[in-house]
């Protein structure tokens, strides 16, 4: 099988683009720029001359087949910084441009305008993808399958095979149809279905396919388990990747599923679309450092901590291994865009615990707030503001104007290695952070569990904000915690305190609303636990609420306007949406009926509130429930 090529042109957009042009003449099947997920081509031309996304460049290499070329259009001296990296208040000259210098110490010194021969690669299977094929279709009903494997194995595609021939209703999931491609390519009798619909038991099958599962929140996956007890439940993901590492699901999600029963577990090693040690694989792998996995650190040593200077980092190979390895091992979800972050965002700061040499735990941390009133003024107008996750919460969220004026340093990662855990590093990190900056506040925004609520409670940190909706990648509401240092900071968090306190009881009864499952009692338990005297009812919280604020970060004001109005005043469906979603707490999905409704009904929801507080004479008080 003919190998891979990369082809590098450098020179304007203009003459870069007419090389490639004639580069790519002779061929059928070019993308230019990208393709959909789950295609491929002879050739796929990126051009760097608008910047470096590490993400794209990592896709358009998984898009081109065996014996193709990836061609790169690049500016004589190298792509510009990434804009996108650029944060309030650095401008992108304080962006750095270590991977991008990382990238250009890969590239061959000579540029290459032969025009490329058509490909002759056709995909085949191989021994390993026939088993595999062979175990699926063999499997009873309640048979749990897992298969992995890396970028081009052929996992889907062995899955979309073994299903064409089985019994019953089949069907596939995944975050998005696009995801499912391959796998509806090679079964045309699947369909597919939102994840969503199956986690509710909405529709019983006999054999559930769920692609690319690392990109579903893990509560999601489990709830796809319990709802369909009998059914084939087929799971397949790429473990490592520029879709990510898919930790997530190796780390939280497979240990859950073998206490369940018996899985079968089939890794595919070889590759499907190229040729196995192809040299295309090999370079991306080295340059977004997606081959970072790490050997085992023994427990021997004495930890230390430092913050670890990035122009070092990026220049020291065995380090940068070493850290970003941790950060892929640790975390549900690494892409090739975190070692961009890692190595070149101006707002961001590393620091490490090392013992014996090596690396057993990171902290990744930001600098945000101290904005000015004008930034500050446009959060609270909904504006959004890159790279102040902490205080844009906090101000357009919670309402909580102060905060965007604060200093505060965000906890980004907190990453130890596996064999180290349980031994103080973490907790020896934070305390190396707090004594290295002095901002008005820390800070953390994550996935709610117990378990990290439990460490981060231990450390002082307390719940100031919890989300009503799920996350996306995490599949729990988001929680902020803060620990303030001075005194504004202070005063800030024990009016966000007694706030949560006022608005939590509705704000856990709409997240197990909205998300199908309540929350763990555990992680409920540590949400309220030690919480002030609640806070009266804020009559700004509607106006907040009609100015764009989300629906759940004003419930209770909402709440105490409806039970002060007269509903008679609304037309028949205003009435029902504002009945079922504040009375009843009925989900926005059920009052839309179809999930492409929800924007249209929450819409139509907030101008019948607007009606109702145009009418309201008085003070609003608490409704009881």
């Amino acid at each position: 099988m003919e190998p891979r090529r990369l082809v590098v042109l450098r020179g304007t957009p203009e003459d870069t683009r007419r090389r490639a042009e004639l580069v790519v003449g002779a061929l059928t099947e070019v993308a230019w720029g990208n393709a959909p997920l789950g295609t491929d081509a002879d050739a796929v031309v990126v051009s760097l001359h608008d910047g470096f996304d590490p993400e794209a460049l990592g896709r358009a290499v998984g898009l081109v087949r065996g014996g193709g070329a990836l061609v790169l259009c690049v500016p004589p001296q190298g792509p510009p910084p990434s804009a996108g990296l650029a944060v309030w208040p650095h401008g992108p000259d304080a962006v750095g441009t270590h991977l991008r210098d990382r990238l250009l110490r890969s590239l061959p010194a000579e540029d290459d305008d032969r025009v490329l021969p058509p490909s002759r690669f056709r995909p085949t299977g191989n021994a390993g993808q026939l088993d595999v094929i062979a175990a699926l279709q063999g499997s009873p009903p309640g048979a749990r399958h897992v298969v992995l494997g890396g970028r081009g194995r052929g996992k889907s595609a062995a899955i979309g095979t073994a299903a064409r021939a089985l019994p019953g209703t089949t069907v596939v999931t995944s975050l998005a149809p696009e995801h499912a491609a391959t796998v509806l390519a090679f079964a045309p009798g699947v369909r597919w279905v939102e994840p969503a619909v199956l986690a509710c038991g909405g529709e019983q099958v006999d054999t559930l396919i769920v692609d690319e599962a690392s990109a579903l929140p893990v509560p999601l996956l489990n709830r796809l388990v319990a709802a369909h007890p009998h059914a084939r439940r087929w799971f397949a993901t790429t473990v490592h990747g520029y879709e990510g590492t898919g930790r997530g699901f190796v780390h939280r999600f497979l240990p859950a599923l073998r206490r369940g029963g018996a899985v079968q577990e089939h890794v595919l090693t070889r590759p499907i679309r190229w040729a196995e040690g192809d040299p295309l694989e090999a370079w991306a792998d080295r340059v977004l450092l997606l081959d970072a996995v790490r050997t085992p650190v023994p427990v021997t040593s004495e930890v230390s901590c430092s913050l670890v200077d990035r122009a070092a980092l990026a220049g020291d190979e065995a380090l940068l291994r070493d850290v970003f390895g941790l950060l892929v091992e640790a975390h549900y979800r690494t892409t090739p865009g975190d070692l961009g972050r890692l190595l070149d965002a101006p707002n961001l700061g590393l620091h490490a615990a090392r013992a014996g040499g090596r690396v057993v735990g990171v902290a990744l941390v930001a600098q945000e707030g101290g904005l000015p009133t004008a930034l500050v003024d446009g959060l609270a107008r909904g504006v959004r503001l890159r790279g102040h996750a902490l205080p844009e919460t906090l101000v357009s969220h919670a309402g909580a104007a102060a905060a965007g004026a604060l200093q505060w340093v965000r906890s980004v990662r907190l990453a130890t290695d596996e064999g180290w855990r349980g031994r103080g590093v973490a907790t020896a990190l934070v305390a190396h952070v707090e004594s290295t900056h002095a901002p008005d506040g820390f800070g953390t925004l994550f996935g709610a569990t117990p378990e990290l609520l439990r460490f981060r409670r231990g450390l002082g940190y307390v719940p100031v904000r919890l989300s009503a909706s799920r996350g996306a990648r995490s599949g729990e509401p988001s929680v902020v915690l803060v620990k303030p240092r001075s005194p504004e900071a202070a005063a800030l968090v024990a009016t966000l305190r007694a706030d949560l306190a006022r608005d939590l009881p509705a704000q856990l009864a709409l997240c197990a609303i909205d998300g199908g499952f309540p929350l763990d009692p555990a992680l409920v338990d540590l949400l309220t636990a030690e919480l002030p005297p609640a806070a009266p009812v804020d009559v700004a919280g509607v106006a907040a609420f009609l100015a764009g604020r989300p629906y759940e970060a004003a419930v209770t004001a909402v709440e105490a306007l409806v039970a002060a109005s007269d509903l008679g005043a609304l037309d028949t469906d205003e009435r029902g949406l504002v009945v079922g979603r504040v009375v009843e707490r009925r989900a926005w999905a059920a009052l839309a009926g179809t999930p492409e409704r929800i924007p249209a009904t929450m819409r139509a929801f907030r101008r019948a509130i607007a009606r109702l507080a145009s009418g309201l004479e008085g003070p609003l008080q608490r409704p009881e429930r």
